[in-house]
């Protein structure tokens, strides 16, 4: 599955489509919200790429020689922990998590983020036009009841795991 985690204040991203880990280029150790998208084009047994988008503008890019098929249905996701590598873990506030059967264009990442501001994902605005390849959308706590993470897109809700129900957030986090 996919493996976001925190080191020394870089981003780092793990998945079997990945060869070896991807790190960002930059550090957000600052305290404050980041807006993080990860594109990837390309599939089993072919030459992928991947690229990590840091507040809207692309951190750093990585080819694969030959990656592994990624599948939003079956693969773990584990948002701010993981269950393989004990220790690798983000403590922070995490919201709006979605995944795409298309690798979004640089133009569309630059809309979603939208200088912080998170834009509806359900319907086309501007220069992301990749509503009806929304697959998964997790707001992460706006609407959802405790202990479920709504899936807005598709059917896999979530379950909070170590949370009590005062830990949503219906706060858009401030840029």
């Amino acid at each position: 599955g996919w493996y976001f985690y925190l080191t020394g204040g870089a981003i780092r991203v793990q998945h079997p489509m990945i060869s070896g880990t991807m790190n960002s280029a930059g550090t957000i150790d600052d305290d404050a919200w980041h807006h993080l998208l990860v594109t990837c084009a390309g599939g089993s047994g072919v030459s992928s790429e991947t690229k990590l988008y840091i507040d809207g503008s692309l951190d750093v890019t990585k080819t694969n020689v030959e990656g592994n098929e990624y599948e939003p249905t079956t693969d773990a996701l584990s948002v701010a922990h993981s269950d393989i590598w004990n220790g690798y873990h983000i403590e922070a506030q995490i919201d709006e998590i979605s995944f795409w059967t298309n690798a979004l264009t640089a133009a569309e990442v630059t809309q979603i983020y939208n200088s912080g501001e998170p834009i509806d994902l359900s319907s086309d605005s501007g220069n992301y036009v990749s509503s009806a390849n929304l697959q998964h959308w997790w707001r992460m706590g706006d609407g959802d009841i405790y202990p479920t993470i709504e899936d807005n897109a598709g059917s896999l809700d979530g379950t909070m795991t170590n949370m009590v129900s005062g830990d949503i957030e219906e706060d858009v986090p401030a840029a």
